[in-house]
């Protein structure tokens, strides 16, 4: 709670100086820049400033800086319909507590305005356990985009050496670091790969791997793969779950064949939690590559495992997202009235939306049928199908 106050503040001073920093010096390399200067061919100071803002807007950093700069002075989130929901809720009602804190954070996210938390720091501190990770993990989604502010806002939670603080926190905040420098995390990739290696606890252990996931989003690299494979390794539930899911955001994209590793260790283990981790992880290495998945899904849809071929659903979601492609529509409307497992035909009904993102007045007349069904977890998906599908779209779906 302490860093609400610090970084509140902080935060909100660092909206408009991040937006007007200096352009980072460029990198040296051999197309021209410092190096090129040095090897005796001299540039022009206007064609390096302009080189610089180049790599500056091809890199994401002057894209993140504006868009922070507009949600923070854009930001019209209602804080009397925080206050409602906090004073018609029970806050000994753990779920109904989490509940309020992230829709404070899913409400200003991107915006590093946290007034309702430093407002509300004694009923803030009600959170423990598992709820306290989520609370603390929640500024990272208020405060994201703060690529060169992060650490410090997030430094009075984050694991110091000679500091015993509360494990939840300490790993809520190796994951809200993640979520602020999400797929530009270069800088605090050291320091989440130190968090990691340097912890037993496997609390931490899972919000250091969320948050190395997410730093190093799509960057394939071997090291860090290692790194979560040998956690994953350690059969923890706990860690090893957050491990799986990592794997697939350090891979997204990439349709790799470490994919085939991860599935031969989801066989392996006994946790339930490790599988589903795994499941989530093929589902994110499979991302946009359509056709390239099919084998992949027609393994994990043939296994007895229930909770495989629950991800198997959402590999199908996740590699034919946004196509509206009518093979993987049919597919999934074929597994969501034939599974034996409720979990995988309410994946099933649910991927629809995934699908269907690109074409989102198709969803709510695919899935009407569905909706009506007497199955819950039936009408639970096509619930959740046609938000994913309409969402941000204003079509009154």
């Amino acid at each position: 709670s302490s860093s609400s106050t610090a970084g509140g503040a902080e935060a909100a001073d660092a909206m408009d100086t991040d937006a007007a920093a200096p352009a980072a010096a460029p990198a040296a390399d051999a197309n021209g820049g410092p190096a090129a200067a040095a090897a005796g061919l001299e540039m022009a100071p206007e064609l390096v400033d302009k080189l610089s803002k180049l790599r500056d807007i091809l890199s994401g950093k002057t894209p993140i800086g504006l868009n922070l700069e507009f949600l923070y002075h854009n930001n019209k989130a209602d804080l009397q319909i925080l206050k409602n929901i906090k004073g018609a809720v029970d806050a000994r009602v753990s779920v109904a507590h989490s509940a309020t804190i992230l829709a404070n954070a899913l409400m200003h996210a991107g915006t590093s305005i946290d007034t309702f938390l430093r407002d509300n720091l004694e009923w803030l501190s009600r959170a423990t356990n598992w709820a306290k990770f989520s609370a603390t993990a929640g500024l990272g989604v208020i405060h994201r985009g703060q690529l060169q502010q992060g650490k410090a806002l997030m430094a009075p939670y984050l694991p110091r050496e000679g500091h015993s603080g509360s494990p939840y926190s300490e790993g809520g905040a190796l994951y809200a670091l993640g979520l602020i420098t999400a797929n530009h995390g270069g800088a605090t990739q050291p320091f989440l790969t130190e968090g990691l290696r340097a912890s037993s606890n496997p609390i931490i252990q899972h919000g250091a791997c969320l948050g190395l996931g997410l730093a190093a989003l799509g960057t394939n690299g071997e090291e860090v793969f290692e790194d979560l494979k040998n956690v994953l390794y350690t059969d923890d539930a706990v860690a090893g779950e957050a491990a799986g899911i990592a794997m697939g955001l350090l891979c997204c994209g990439s349709g790799s064949d470490k994919a085939q590793e991860m599935l031969a260790y989801a066989h392996d283990t006994q946790h339930e939690k490790i599988i589903r981790g795994l499941a989530m992880g093929l589902a994110l290495i499979s991302y946009g590559i359509e056709e390239a998945a099919d084998t992949l899904v027609e393994q994990m849809a043939r296994e007895q495992d229930p909770i495989l071929r629950y991800g198997a659903m959402y590999v199908i979601g996740l590699a034919y997202r946004g196509t509206g492609n009518n093979g993987a529509v049919q597919r999934l409307l074929h597994y969501a009235v034939s599974d034996v497992s409720d979990d995988v035909r309410r994946a099933a009904v649910l991927c629809l939306g995934f699908v269907l993102m690109g074409a989102p007045e198709q969803c709510p007349k695919i899935v009407a049928l569905l909706a009506e069904s007497f199955n819950p977890h039936m009408r639970y998906g096509a619930a959740m199908a046609v938000g994913l599908a309409c969402a941000g779209g204003l079509l009154g779906c």
